[in-house]
């Protein structure tokens, strides 16, 4: 603590102080992580966020960036999918670890960020050193941030939010182009993170905010504020520029993906809306919550029609926080407690989706709002909110005399919730603990002097203290063994070998074995870990899937069998009995083989060009439908070009020479001139080189790879080489100089 003096009359402690206890308190948060070997593995961390940053991991240390991923879902773009983080800095400080231990260093580093970063927005307010630490450490260890720990996309872009609002405030206060760079770098980096739902709701809700802190700020609008507005106003698209080297290639990917059609409100719009009688947990998460479940496993459950009694979690922030936001309407902080107050219940309004008529008329009149699923997630908007508004309350009682009204009214309504809460016990222990050390604490604020000092630093620890018990208590780890994906898949790494370059699609009901609390349990199988063995897969977990791939699941089952190359399905059930296919036993797996595979690579001699989607679909789908004999391209080679007449398949044989990440090698001797089809999905950005030179590559029977070729000898290689790469990579390298540039030769506004 430091002393009292001229410029620090209260005696506070230095922000170096606020920065070390963060930085302390996350390392606690996290110990078992960063010190015990333990990993959270649970739900999507294992299904998908674990598997990815291995794959990404391995290709880095062998030396290449990868842009796709042959693995999963007969093959797709690694570096579009949003997800995967690929232009998020800070993810890359966390791969130089081991996946169990990266995930540990990267929850750390990002709780501590958000904490820090709500400690600065805050101090932007004016709020005291010891309001800023309360809305920190309730921002940053609130339940929404556990709840996300399983997605790091979302934790991480959650993190990046108060640091986006401070330089929004900063910017709104005294406009100068440098502000305005920060504050369209922090709106890059929150996009970069790799959540779109809460890019698209920090995007509105930082402009409204940036607004409604600017008009009220009032004074004259003479032309040299409107000159230094405008400049600060470039500047900041100036700093959100980099957002760019990552939206080009998303949207690229989401308009061919799933995302890119027609979808229904209320099948994709509002599913996973909260409901409203959950409202309650935001004080009391655990208060319904059945013996011997665990709070991370209750919000994981949902119906069918995607209900769950569960989602009011994510804005439980602490019992104390819903009493401290009523002291922040007075004062100087009125005006801005009222918007705060307006954004906290905007976000409860988007989060009960389907339930208010809030959520529709966004989707249906705010662009990105129709892009979205999980309404529940906005609660984001009420987290941050609560938070600034519990520190304005916490504000004005370290202001209030000992034994005022404001003490007093906290005092009464605490210990209402403390009689209250002994109902259920064992279900609200921690909220118990927190109440009671507040109750004692706020008494504690009466005595004046260093007891009043020390009394506001117990009331942070019974704010802070039950949201800690409550991340170590429910959300369980595991050894970092959970993360060996080649041990625990048996099997699967001889399979992958075997098969190579063909495909298998997975069946239901293949398992994987994981430890937890010192026992042996068994999930279903990650089907994401494909990328780690090195597994052609055709089916996956990604949400987010090519439309093309989607399609084909329609087809008779020989169709896709051949569309996806495949080998043949996989289960743990060695006594089915599948037409075509013959039983091949690989402990503990049973790979069912096609026994009748057509080529890898064919050359049909029939060819059709359908431009239409469903016609093509409908074409596949008839009884006289050849794939060995029948060519559909979706589109001519050329204006004016006529289909040939009808021949049969030519002669062809071939070998694959070479196969990476993002290139393939084949031999090809052709008997005639023929169109050849690779069964291979096709994507922009797929590069053919016949002996070298560049070819067109057409996409055939609705997703494949179609190449016309000469009779002969030849050698065709495939590249993955998006028409985006170059000027994204050339763009970012310009904008680093030019920015480094800037603030060398002008080190001042």
């Amino acid at each position: 603590m430091t002393r009292p003096s001229p410029n620090n009359p209260e005696g506070e402690p230095s922000p170096a102080y606020s920065i070390v206890l963060y930085a302390l308190l996350s390392f606690a948060a996290f110990f078992r992580c960063l010190i015990l070997g333990q990993a959270y593995f649970d739900n999507d961390l294992l299904a998908q966020f674990g598997p990815w940053r291995m794959f990404l991991r391995e290709q880095l240390l062998q030396g290449h960036f990868p842009l796709w991923n042959p693995c999963t879902l007969g093959g797709q773009p690694f570096f579009a999918d949003l997800q995967n983080m690929m232009a998020y800095p800070v993810n890359y400080l966390t791969l130089a670890f081991p996946t169990a231990y990266g995930l540990g260093v990267f929850f750390f580093l990002h709780f501590f960020w958000a904490a820090w970063g709500a400690d600065l927005w805050l101090g932007s307010l004016g709020l005291s050193g010891n309001a800023r630490r309360a809305g920190g450490l309730v921002f940053g260890f609130s339940n929404y941030f556990w709840l996300e720990i399983i997605h790091p996309p979302v934790l991480a872009a959650l993190a990046w939010l108060p640091w986006l609002f401070a330089a929004l405030e900063r910017l709104a206060q005294d406009p100068r182009p440098r502000r305005g760079f920060w504050a369209g770098l922090c709106f890059a980096m929150l996009f970069l993170c790799g959540s779109f739902q809460v890019s698209v709701g920090a995007f509105y809700a930082g402009a409204a905010y940036f607004l409604f802190r600017l008009l009220g700020r009032g004074g004259p609008f003479t032309r040299s504020r409107l000159l230094t507005f405008m400049l600060s106003f470039l500047f900041l698209i100036w700093g959100s520029l980099p957002l760019l080297g990552q939206l080009i290639p998303t949207a690229e990917f989401a308009h061919l993906s799933v995302r890119g059609e027609s979808l229904d409100y209320s099948t994709f719009n509002a599913r996973l809306s909260m409901e409203p009688f959950s409202l309650h947990q935001i004080l009391f998460p655990r208060f319904q919550l059945p013996p011997g479940t665990t709070l991370d496993h209750a919000v994981q459950s949902f119906g069918d029609d995607g209900s769950s009694s569960w989602l009011g979690d994510w804005g439980y922030l602490g019992v104390w926080i819903p009493l401290l936001v009523l002291g922040a309407f007075s004062g100087r902080t009125r005006a801005l407690a009222l918007f705060l107050s307006g954004l906290a219940l905007a976000g409860l309004g988007l989060a009960l989706g389907r339930f208010t008529p809030v959520h529709s008329i966004f989707c249906a009149w705010v662009p990105g709002f129709s892009l979205l699923q999980a309404p529940f997630r906005f609660l984001f908007l009420y987290v941050l909110s609560a938070s600034g508004l519990a520190a304005m309350g916490f504000e004005r009682l370290g202001g209030a005399p000992p034994g005022g009204r404001w003490p007093k009214t906290l005092l009464a309504l605490g210990a209402l919730l403390l009689v209250f809460s002994f109902w259920r016990w064992e279900s609200t222990w921690r909220e118990i603990l927190g109440l009671g050390l507040g109750l004692a604490t706020l008494a504690g604020m009466a005595w004046p002097g260093p007891w009043r000092k020390a009394a506001q630093a117990g009331f942070q620890a019974a704010l802070f203290l039950p949201l800690l018990l409550n991340g170590w208590g429910d959300f369980p780890t595991g050894p970092a063994s959970n993360f060996d994906f080649r041990s625990n898949s048996k099997s699967l790494p001889e399979i992958s070998g075997d098969i190579r370059p063909r495909r298998v699609l997975f069946g239901n009901g293949l398992l994987y074995p994981i430890q937890t609390g010192g026992k042996k349990y068994v999930v279903n199988y990650p089907q994401e870990a494909s990328v780690v063995l090195g597994l052609k897969n055709f089916t996956g977990y990604n949400p987010l899937a090519l439309m093309a791939k989607k399609d084909i699941s329609r087809l008779p089952l020989p169709a896709t069998v051949q569309l996806g190359a495949l080998q043949g399905i996989l289960t743990m059930d060695p006594n089915l009995r599948i037409p075509g296919f013959q039983a091949e036993s690989h402990p503990p797996f049973t790979l069912y083989r096609w026994k009748n595979p057509l080529p890898l690579v064919y050359a049909p001699g029939r060819v059709e060009v359908i431009p239409s989607r469903d016609e093509r679909l409908a074409r596949m789908e008839s009884p006289g439908f050849d794939l060995g004999q029948d060519l559909l391209l979706s589109a001519p080679p050329q204006e004016g070009w006529r289909p040939p007449a009808p021949v049969p398949a030519a002669p062809l044989s071939c070998s694959l020479e070479s196969e990476g990440t993002d290139e393939q090698s084949f031999s090809i001797e052709l008997g005639r001139d023929a169109w050849v089809v690779f069964t291979e999905v096709n994507y922009p950005g797929w590069k053919a080189y016949l002996d070298g030179r560049p070819t067109p590559v057409f996409t055939g029977d609705h997703l494949l790879r179609s190449v016309f070729m000469p009779a002969g000898k030849h050698r065709l290689a495939f590249r993955f080489e998006p028409v985006w790469l170059k000027p994204i990579a050339i763009g970012l390298i310009i904008w680093l100089l030019i920015t480094l540039s800037f603030f060398k030769w002008f080190p001042r506004e």
